[in-house]
């Protein structure tokens, strides 16, 4: 249970990241009342994976300020069969060299139930054109708050964010799908605690679709999780 609730939050940063409107990147063809729905398994359905939750991006507005896009999205989770309801928004600026998310926008949403926040941090970049073999800079989300007498401290880094050298064909619905493949690591630092998370994560994307399907190992290369997109509206 608690792997799997960090593998859906690590998810959702990873994500999220990557969706861009249709005039700043070829990967995610964004428009008003467009959505996502990725199905989370815990290993892979062709062995016997068992659903443990869906993620939903739908995105709410998309709004113009000269070329640079702002799309607002709200998430939603479900949860090994009870609904959780994320409702938070985040914006992704769009220009001419690529999409960025901030990371302190996607934990602003995350650490919402926490008034005196503070996150900082760089976004993540994915460039309009992405290219075998090509290296992607790090990101990094900074957080520092307090619940009580507790303070909190919590870092979480994405880094060694690669495109393989190679594209590699993913299977949807009967159709095969030659996708981009990104690999990075994720490692979330909980500070005072003492607890140090570590994932490795694989990502196919698709030109017009985004991500078609993810999987993520912990430190010890086990499994934790998969994802795939199970259904999608464009507009």
């Amino acid at each position: 249970m608690k792997k799997i609730k960090l593998f859906l939050c690590i998810y959702l940063l990873a994500n999220l990241s990557v969706l861009a409107q249709d005039k700043c990147s070829k990967f995610y063809p964004i428009n008003d009342n467009a959505s996502f729905t990725h199905t989370i398994y815990d290993k892979e359905p062709a062995d016997g994976g068992v659903e443990q939750g869906k993620v939903t991006y739908s995105v709410n507005e998309v709004l113009q300020d000269s070329a640079v896009y702002t799309v607002t999205i709200k998430t939603f989770v479900e949860d090994l069969g009870r609904e959780m309801e994320m409702n938070s928004q985040f914006g992704i600026k769009c220009t001419d060299a690529g999409v960025e998310m901030g990371f302190a926008q996607m934990g602003a949403g995350m650490m919402g139930r926490f008034n005196n926040a503070k996150i900082t941090g760089n976004n993540i970049y994915v460039p309009n054109e992405l290219s075998l073999d090509q290296t992607l800079p790090d990101a990094e989300m900074k957080v520092s708050t307090s619940a009580g007498p507790t303070r909190i401290n919590m870092t979480r880094k994405m880094m060694n964010r690669k495109v393989l050298d190679r594209k590699e064909n993913i299977e949807i619905d009967g159709n095969s799908l030659e996708c981009y493949v990104l690999t990075y690591d994720v490692e979330m630092n909980m500070g005072s605690t003492g607890m140090i998370f570590t994932t490795k994560t694989k990502q196919w994307l698709y030109e017009g679709l985004g991500t078609i399907k993810s999987k993520e190992w912990d430190k010890d290369g086990n499994l934790t999780g998969v994802t795939i997109l199970t259904s999608y509206r464009l507009n």
